[in-house]
């Protein structure tokens, strides 16, 4: 591989990397967003049952037990 070939080489692997940053940037930028408008829909009573529910199912939890408390 002569020097030309190197510094190509090196300058696609910059531009690549810029590229991931870019998006990773892009991506928080869109999950900062959509943070506020999907707490509203999320944080209500009955996703903290189904989330107690989820988290405690290999511990034979049940809806019924839950109510029970």
């Amino acid at each position: 591989m002569n020097s030309h070939e190197k510094q190509e080489n090196l300058l696609n692997e910059a531009y690549n990397y810029l590229s991931y940053l870019e998006s990773q940037e892009e991506g928080n930028v869109f999950r900062k967003a959509s943070e506020k408008s999907l707490k509203k829909v999320w944080d209500n009573k009955e996703d903290d049952i189904y989330n107690t529910f989820a988290a405690n199912a290999s511990n034979n939890f049940t809806l019924k037990s839950y109510l029970k408390q």
